[in-house]
């Protein structure tokens, strides 16, 4: 496997020098990020590369896809060290809750994870990285949440909240970035709050095209001005 990455590496390398900005670039991203946050920034990145063809997943196994080579670059939650990898931190982002702007949380200025134990949440399903770090929290306090409906989508999410289904919790940041929900609040959560720590990662050994490492630096950029 290792043989045959390198033998692409090489061939990579010499595309990008008879033909400066062609190529592809693969990049492997947390459903939410993907969903709502990402896209203008692939805009211009396919100004400046034109030739370049990027290949954007959603997926919530991001180290393993790139372990694997399934793809150049990969945005997830932070992980222990890995010799092969290229680790780079972006930050942390704290969740908040999300509730229905006529809610009668709607107007507080913070609510702690025991007061949602009656409430009807809406989250993503277990097994979600985004859900067994809410769960990892709420097990540490001695809480346990009641969901009124799991789905795979943040963009499903938001809906359910939009149509008062229940309140979900999610990272700050998916509601500042996207300003087209106008009745859905973000309620900050008390201390211990749930706290996703970000990390752009790539192969230590692999070839990096122009492209690639512009892509990985405005990534880096657009992250760290979120969560930071």
């Amino acid at each position: 496997m290792k043989m045959l990455q390198a033998e692409r590496d090489a061939k990579n390398a010499m595309k990008e020098l008879l033909s400066e900005k062609r190529g592809t670039v693969r990049l492997a991203v947390l459903p939410s990020d993907l969903d709502f946050q990402l896209v203008p920034l692939f805009v211009e990145f396919k100004t400046l590369y034109p030739e370049t063809n990027l290949k954007a997943y959603s997926n919530i196994f991001v180290r393993e896809e790139v372990l694997s080579h399934k793809v150049d670059l990969g945005i997830g939650l932070r992980g222990p060290a890995d010799k092969r990898l290229v680790q780079i931190p972006l930050g942390s982002e704290p969740y908040e809750l999300f509730v229905h702007s006529e809610s009668d949380l709607a107007q507080k200025s913070e609510v702690s994870l025991k007061e949602l134990t009656h409430r009807a949440l809406v989250m993503y399903p277990k097994g979600y990285l985004g859900r067994d770090l809410v769960d990892d929290v709420c097990k540490e306090q001695g809480v346990e949440l009641d969901t009124a409906m799991e789905v795979g989508s943040a963009f499903s999410l938001l809906q359910l909240v939009e149509a008062g289904i229940g309140a979900t919790i999610q990272p700050r940041g998916l509601l500042k970035q996207h300003s087209t929900w106008p009745n859905i609040v973000s309620i900050p959560i008390a201390e211990p709050a749930p706290v996703r720590h970000l990390e752009l990662i790539y192969y230590a050994d692999r070839f990096v095209s122009k492209a690639q490492q512009q892509l990985s630096e405005w990534l880096i950029d657009f992250f760290k001005s979120r969560t930071n």
